[in-house]
């Protein structure tokens, strides 16, 4: 795949702090919509965590964007050349993604799913939710396939070998210790792997990344792209057909019947898990 198919493709991207469901909506919005190649998507039903492929991948975890091919999706095996349909992309809000949308692709249709803040509620709601589904206790120290297969597929061996060496301190870590752990040394000088052993510090620092995020990238996203489309998930504890609304307008081709019911089924099963009454 070359930067010219992507191009062609008239891709959208969805952009979502981590916890707010986005790959839940980028897979509902390829399956409900004909113009779009449908995702392939994995879900752990005991969390209701959606793992949903896409072309390209986090650019968070990519160290050099200064090659497009590097913010390939190794996992992808659509074909939406052959099939001639548009594409979904999804990121996190990072400043890598603004780098690389912007050199690569700067007319993309991006839709930015964030909160209004200030909404107590809706923030400890996602939080919450986040927590349930990010938490995952990772067995240490960790290996050169589990590392490829999970965390990134882009490390140099020798970066790989230092994230191994930093496992090698702790029984166990949480996976998105691993994650922190990737992105500093990517980013900084010094990198250690900092293990909490509660998830208190998690919930704390999710909740800091959610209003940093909003005051941070949002508007940077918005001064650099002009394709944006700030849409607010502050309803989806509850009903999704506001949201989906505003993402009719945007994509006027979609089932919004057929997402609105998926995203409440979504909904219910997160609600399952018993955030209502935390």
């Amino acid at each position: 795949m070359k930067l010219e198919d992507f191009k062609n493709a008239d891709p959208v991207l969805i952009v979502y702090p981590a916890g707010l469901g986005g790959e839940h909506i980028a897979y509902t919005l390829s399956v409900c919509c004909d113009d779009f190649e449908d995702l392939y998507t994995y879900v752990n039903k005991s969390v209701n965590q959606y793992h949903t492929i896409c072309a390209l991948g986090y650019m968070s975890l990519v160290e050099d964007i200064t090659k497009f091919e590097n913010g390939l999706e190794y996992r992808y095996d659509g074909d939406f050349i052959k099939n001639k349909k548009r594409i979904i992309l999804k990121d996190h809000p990072h400043q890598n993604s603004i780098d690389f949308y912007k050199k690569y692709l700067p007319d993309i249709t991006i839709i930015y799913i964030d909160l209004s803040f200030p909404k107590k509620y809706s923030i400890e709601y996602f939080v919450n939710l986040a927590i349930k589904k990010l938490a995952v206790r990772v067995d240490c120290p960790i290996t050169h396939d589990y590392i490829k297969s999970t965390l990134s597929n882009t490390l140099t061996e020798e970066q790989q070998n230092y994230v191994i060496e930093e496992t090698k301190k702790f029984d166990w870590v949480w996976r998105h210790e691993l994650y922190k752990l990737i992105d500093d040394m990517l980013n900084l000088n010094d990198a250690k792997l900092e293990h909490y052993s509660t998830t208190d510090k998690l919930k704390n620092d999710h909740k800091s990344n959610l209003i940093n995020t909003y005051i941070t990238f949002l508007p940077e996203y918005k001064s650099k792209f002009r394709n944006l489309h700030v849409i607010d998930c502050d309803n989806l504890e509850i009903d999704s057909t506001v949201f989906w609304s505003k993402i009719k307008k945007i994509i006027p081709n979609l089932d919004i019947e057929r997402a609105i019911k998926m995203t409440n089924i979504w909904i219910t099963n997160n609600n399952k898990l018993g955030l209502n009454n935390e």
